[in-house]
């Protein structure tokens, strides 16, 4: 008999704030950039998890998902 434990854990991060969700438009699918105020959020967030290991990541393939550094 095997005896092991098994643990996931999961993080779901949705983007930050972008121009268009300042002014109260809801984007979906558009590709629009993070505001000044989302890309510090997005920062913060990057800061927050820098030491996580993951063994998956998914992400959006728009610009906003990846265009902080």
């Amino acid at each position: 008999m095997f005896n092991c434990a098994l643990a996931l854990i999961f993080f779901s991060y949705v983007s930050a704030e972008t121009s268009a969700n300042a002014n109260g438009i809801i984007q979906g699918s558009i590709d629009t950039e993070l505001s000044e105020i989302g890309y510090l959020q997005a920062k913060a967030v990057g800061r927050h998890l820098q030491y996580q290991h993951f063994s998956h990541i998914y992400s959006s393939d728009l610009k906003r998902a990846s265009e902080v550094d």
